[in-house]
């Protein structure tokens, strides 16, 4: 049985790379679509995350996530220095 709140939740976090990217790992797990609002230009960090949450089949683009099982990709996710990529 799914929840009426999941159709409709709204967080508005402080500004921070860490929270954008545990904001697109959120909308990635989760059922439909999810928009994810973060400032421009993005930091290397929330690049990174989306360029991996890509290579495991899950749809980003504008801030707009598709929520999908996601899939094992083949060869290795390069993550460059990012702490929360890694984890």
């Amino acid at each position: 049985m799914r929840s009426r709140l999941a159709d409709r939740l709204v967080a508005s976090p402080p500004v921070s790379k860490s929270y954008a990217q545990r904001a697109l790992i959120a909308a990635s797990l989760a059922h439909g679509y999810s928009k994810v609002s973060y400032w421009e230009p993005l930091p290397e960090d929330v690049l990174v995350m989306i360029k991996a949450l890509r290579r495991m089949g899950i749809e980003v683009s504008r801030g707009h996530v598709k929520g999908s099982e996601p899939k094992v990709p083949g060869g290795v996710i390069d993550v460059k220095g990012s702490g929360t990529s890694l984890r």
